[in-house]
Order: structure tokens, then sequence, then C-alpha cells
């Protein structure tokens, strides 16, 4: 019998360095990560929990870069 997909915790953030909207991936585990060919296409690990794979993704790192 196939795995069932799990539900998703929360929506995954768009990509922190081009704002494409990321694609989630299910094959026994989950992966989530960008498809824009024009981007550095950062990606997850792949887990079994949808909760951690997601705040993973979402997680940003605020080096209190305030702009040019």
């Amino acid at each position: 019998m196939a795995e069932k997909k799990p539900a998703l915790p929360e929506q995954p953030m768009p990509c922190p360095f081009c704002g494409s909207t990321p694609r989630v991936l299910w094959n026994g585990g989950m992966t989530i990560k960008c498809t824009n060919q024009d981007c550095c296409q950062p990606k997850t690990a792949w887990w079994y929990d949808a909760v951690k794979c997601v705040a993973q993704w979402n997680r940003r790192h605020n080096a209190g870069v305030t702009g040019a």
C-alpha cells in the first residue's frame, strides 16, 4: 500500500533568494525546494516529519542587515 502524503502544518514561505513559490516533494520522505532555474535552488533535507520540514524551510536568518 502506498504511503499517504502528509498534510502540511502551514504553507511554505516563498524562496528566500528569489521569492518563487517552492515545490514540496514527497517520496516516503519530504523535501521542499525552489525550482526557479535562475535561482541557487535551495532545498531542505529529507524529512519524515512534515512539521520539521516546513519549519526548516520557513526559518529565515536575520543578521541585522538593513539594506544599502
